[in-house]
């Protein structure tokens, strides 16, 4: 591993030979970490446990010249206990080699969430002190691990975030899909285009779950997904997810949000509301 590192972790084998703090709250589960910073290990490993992921694998492989990238992306996806492979990168050690893991990582069912460094010139600075090697144009290396079906991240709480989604969606049976709503025919649009890039299936609404919601919804809103609640209570919302969730064909309920009042302002309830009637009718 490395050289230039902090070293290396399996959690579902019980070792943790990490010369960093790392979160007290860290089970064995589905997420494997690489990263070429080692200072920046725990922050990431945290932005997984608090999004409730457990981690399989972590790899510091600092500069690289002993244990890249691709190596790391191969050991984890050969594990088999791995669904989601997160890392920090610095530096891309070879395009094909690269391309050729992570398409080799889908097949076996693993997903990729990239966060990468290297935009700016005093990023690139800092990546060509670490690793010798350095992105170039961050827009392109953007483009082109998009291509091979990378999430590419710009922050470590974006990080926790997208790694949570795309396992939650890897657990999916076959039979289940993401089901879209939102107050917004823009969000709804918007969420359905993410979700068809990535080939994520929309789930299927069951003929009694229509009917019932043909009672429940607003004026001005129609049953299907994406689904636009274009008004109504907070109570109209709440019971109108529970309806969602208890859908068979319903895997997953997803709802943009955007937090448009200030935290003084009094319509802050509204988002309160909102996010409260989500949770609800997730515990039920």
């Amino acid at each position: 591993i490395g050289p230039n590192c902090v070293g290396f972790a399996r959690f579902h084998e019980g070792l943790c030979a990490i010369a960093e703090p790392i979160p007290q709250n860290l089970r064995a589960g589905e997420a494997s970490l690489i990263s070429n910073s080692g200072a920046m290990l725990s922050g990431l490993l945290q932005s997984l446990a608090l999004n409730g992921l457990g981690l399989d694998a972590c790899y510091s492989i600092g500069n690289g010249a002993g244990f890249d990238l691709v190596q790391a992306v191969e050991d984890a996806a050969q594990r088999g206990t791995t669904r989601v492979i997160c890392a920090l990168v610095e530096a891309i050690p070879g395009q094909e080699r690269l391309a050729m893991a992570i398409r080799q990582g889908r097949q076996r069912g693993c997903e990729f969430v990239f966060l990468l460094l290297g935009h700016s010139q005093g990023a690139r600075a800092i990546a060509a002190s670490h690793t010798g090697a350095v992105l170039g144009e961050g827009s392109l290396a953007r483009a082109w691990l998009s291509e091979q079906g990378v999430a590419v991240v710009d922050s470590v709480p974006e990080l926790g975030h997208t790694a949570s989604l795309l396992a939650r969606i890897g657990r999916l049976e076959p039979t289940r899909g993401v089901m879209i709503v939102a107050g917004s025919g823009g969000a709804c649009g918007l969420a359905a285009d993410i979700l068809a890039r990535r080939n994520v299936p929309l789930a299927s609404l069951s003929a009694a779950t229509v009917e019932k919601l043909q009672r429940q919804l607003p004026e001005g809103s129609r049953p299907g997904n994406p689904l636009d609640i274009v008004s109504g209570s907070s109570q109209q919302r709440g019971e109108i997810c529970r309806t969602l969730c208890a859908d068979p064909g319903v895997g997953i309920l997803l709802e943009p949000i955007a937090v448009i009042w200030a935290d003084d302002s009094p319509e802050r309830i509204r988002h309160r509301e909102t996010i409260s009637s989500i949770s609800e009718a997730a515990q039920a």
